[in-house]
């Protein structure tokens, strides 16, 4: 007859695998909803740009003008396929971002594997992370697939990492198809851009070094470098971020001359010292543990808005403590461990470093930038649960904790997914973006309804909306994104939009918003060219006498 307490941790097995199912099922259907109601214009430009990629059967598009990096390895590799399967644009977003889900899944377990966690670790950690933590984590990442393949790329980086560093100094078959993996899949991470390196590479270089420094501070005999695990891990580390860097470097040179995206090179040395700006960086940081502003104190967001913030505060202390303290004894059975725990401090170091010495105070969405923080921060919390022992018995407060921890967290991805399927007591603020219509569908279905009822096929738009409008028609109303310019009056945007759709269409139509309105009413060069056809006192569309005007008014101000 087995003991007791292992027939108890069989049983709490199962718990965890009947929890991960639960968040499954609640996740496919939260994102179901999501998917065909919440939209925004950096989300909507991705199927855009997918559908004509898979049209045109091109990877990337010289036609596109992206935005702050080039979409290689990206979401488009995900929802150009699916075209072929549905035309409903509603089913291969939430096909798509199901995928997606998956995928940051997968990568979240092959990451962990190396460290032998149990069966808690991966079905708790792997529930937490298709939960919306915070609202901007389940907009951005869950529901609308940005960051995935970021987050993807570090898990699957740390896993093959975390692979060659246990190998037991041999050089074989394994070995090379690994580091051949670690080489290619970090040059493709580069080939988007900076952020891989900023939010990887760089973070993962600064934990090896900082491992080793801690580790040989009390010892000046032998140095931990000369030791196969810290020597690996530094090694590797550092092979990584070169191919990365390789792969940044021909973005920004064979890729940017053929292109149109923007990047970081612009950005200034300079210490932010608005204190106001640092208000809005420490918002940012607590965002990601369930923090929301502006909710009542005593009400359910607000307590757990507290208990979410407090979690964060310990987990960041506890990650400083075993960074600075706990590597000294890190050996042969927990170096892997400890190189994952790293991780989560670490990226927060790094990501502090980078808002704070940058002088962009302007257009930091600090909800969104620090989102890299709670893709670590899961992990390292699994792996508190695994240094605590199996037995339940003598429970006392250092085990609780990390179970109440993770308590708090489920109990937030649950108040979240409330506030995203309208549940009146769990309003709070629609955090990610500047754009905060979290009702968009609905709202924009009535102008929406007009247009396609009066045969339009292509119009104008400001960004927030253009996009938009594209997609709930299923790509049938083609769009040109624009803009108000400093003096007073409508340009083309050059973001997130194609080249190709700023010629002459049949029938075109122009939809603003009431203080949007005024900017073409007092336009001198549209006087007596255009007549407004719908308004509901939100949204108004006005249709041109000359379909050519608007196109070449616009064109003489580029």
């Amino acid at each position: 007859m087995k003991p007791k307490f292992q027939s108890d941790i069989r049983k709490s097995y199962i718990i965890y695998k009947l929890i991960f199912i639960a968040s499954v099922i609640l996740s496919l259907y939260v994102t179901w909803c999501v998917t065909g109601n919440i939209l925004d214009a950096d989300a909507s430009s991705e199927l855009i740009l997918s559908k004509h990629l898979f049209d045109t059967k091109q990877l990337l598009s010289a036609d596109w003008f992206y935005s702050t990096e080039l979409r290689v390895v990206n979401t488009q590799l995900i929802y150009a396929p699916l075209f072929l399967i549905f035309n409903d644009w509603h089913k291969v977003r939430f096909t798509a971002a199901i995928i997606m889900q998956a995928i940051i899944v997968i990568g979240y377990w092959f990451m962990i594997s190396p460290t032998k966690p149990s069966k808690k670790s991966y079905y708790l950690g792997a529930s937490l992370i298709i939960l919306p933590l915070s609202v901007s984590y389940g907009r951005i990442v869950l529901y609308h697939c940005y960051y995935i393949p970021h987050i993807a790329f570090s898990y699957i980086l740390m896993g093959l990492i975390l692979r060659l560093v246990n190998d037991k100094c041999k050089i074989d078959i394994h070995t090379i198809i690994t580091a051949t993996a670690l080489s290619v899949v970090s040059f493709l991470g580069g080939l988007g851009g900076i952020r891989n390196l900023l939010i990887f590479h760089i973070p993962l270089i600064f934990a090896v070094v900082v491992m080793i420094f801690v580790k040989d501070f009390k010892n000046f005999e032998k140095s931990a470098v000369t030791q196969p695990l810290y020597f690996k891990g530094l090694l590797f580390s550092i092979i990584s971020a070169g191919f990365a860097a390789l792969g940044f470097i021909i973005n920004n040179s064979y890729f940017k001359a053929k292109y149109v995206f923007g990047d970081y090179t612009s950005y200034t040395l300079g210490i932010i010292d608005n204190a106001d700006t640092f208000a809005d960086l420490l918002y940012g940081l607590l965002h990601q543990f369930g923090f929301r502003d502006n909710v009542d104190l005593m009400s359910v967001l607000g307590i757990t808005s507290v208990l979410g913030s407090l979690a964060g505060i310990f987990l960041i202390c506890t990650a400083v403590s075993r960074f600075i303290a706990a590597n000294k004894t890190c050996d042969e059975e927990n170096y892997n461990r400890r190189l994952l725990q790293s991780m989560f401090i670490s990226v927060f170091i790094v990501l502090l470093c980078v808002f704070i010495l940058t002088a962009e105070e302007e257009g930091y969405y600090y909800p969104l930038y620090f989102i890299p923080v709670t893709s670590w921060f899961i992990p390292f919390l699994m792996c508190m649960l695994e240094d605590l022992p199996d037995n339940c018995h003598n429970i006392n407060t250092k085990k609780l904790l990390p179970y109440m921890m993770v308590a708090v967290f489920f109990l937030n991805g649950l108040i979240n997914i409330g506030f995203y399927l309208g549940v009146e007591q769990f309003e709070q603020t629609y955090e990610g973006l500047s754009f905060q219509s979290k009702n968009i569908a609905a709202d924009i279905s009535g102008p929406m309804y007009y247009v396609r009822t009066n045969g339009y096929t292509h119009g104008y738009a400001t960004f927030w909306y253009s996009n938009i409008i594209t997609e709930i028609t299923d790509g049938q109303i083609t769009m040109s994104n624009i803009r108000v310019s400093s003096s007073k009056k409508f340009k083309y945007y050059d973001w997130l939009t194609l080249q190709s759709q700023r010629g002459y269409h049949e029938k075109t139509f122009i939809m603003l918003l009431n203080d949007e309105r005024y900017v073409l009413e007092d336009d001198p060069e549209l006087q007596g060219k255009f007549k407004l056809v719908y308004d509901n006192g939100h949204y108004f569309v006005y249709a041109f006498s000359d379909e050519h005007t608007f196109h070449d008014v616009l064109t003489s101000r580029q």
